[in-house]
């Protein structure tokens, strides 16, 4: 599989003019206002001001990555070389503006995710689709299934396999054995038959 992180993706763009940074927003809220059913998409970006990594971002675990191994490639190609260079260069950039990373455990909802929330909480929106495991949308009161969908999951959560309730944890409840990229719905540490509920 070809590499999903590169100088260009890497690269942030913050030259947004106030005026046309203020249109945009006039623009959203004019499309919310008038949607039938408005559900948001969010990913890593969400919550990356609350302090969570990212991915591919210029500090992001996959960019990390790519950095590692292109400078113990021996043999780099003048692209190579090109592109290691551009990826420090913002990396050096994000280490200038970047808050202190927290533990995932530790993250609390920032301003954008507590807007989605009110905004369900008032029915102006509805719902919610991300691809953060990070629990924020729930610190934030969004109930999973009817305000919230998880597509990867949440780390701190828990499902009975007998009743199908979620038990919502402040550690992270993946076995060990279980890789990040399994899909599945959150696996469950103690057996149906000795549920918290006294089924």
């Amino acid at each position: 599989m070809a590499s999903t992180v590169d100088a260009k993706r890497v690269k942030e763009y913050n030259e947004e003019d106030t005026e046309g940074f203020e249109g945009k927003l006039d623009t959203l809220a004019d499309m919310v206002r008038e949607s039938n059913y408005t559900v948001f998409y969010t990913g890593a970006g969400v919550s990356t001001s609350a302090g969570v990594g990212d991915y591919r971002g210029p500090s992001g675990a996959w960019t990390m990555r790519k950095i590692k191994e292109l400078k113990r490639k021996g043999d780099r190609t003048k692209e190579e070389d090109e592109e290691l260079k551009n990826l420090l260069a913002e990396l050096e950039k994000e280490e200038k503006k970047s808050t202190k990373k927290v533990p995932m455990t530790d993250a609390q909802p920032t301003f954008t995710h507590m807007t989605m929330a009110t905004l369900i909480k008032r029915n102006i929106a509805h719902y919610v689709i991300t691809t953060n495991l990070d629990g924020i949308f729930r610190k934030a009161g969004l109930e999973g299934h009817t305000q919230l969908c998880c597509l990867h999951g949440d780390i701190y959560i828990e499902r009975c396999t007998k009743c199908g309730y979620d038990f919502e944890r402040n550690y992270h409840v993946r076995q060990d054995e279980t890789h990040v990229h399994d899909h599945k719905v959150q696996l469950i540490r103690f057996l149906s038959s000795n549920c918290e509920l006294g089924h």
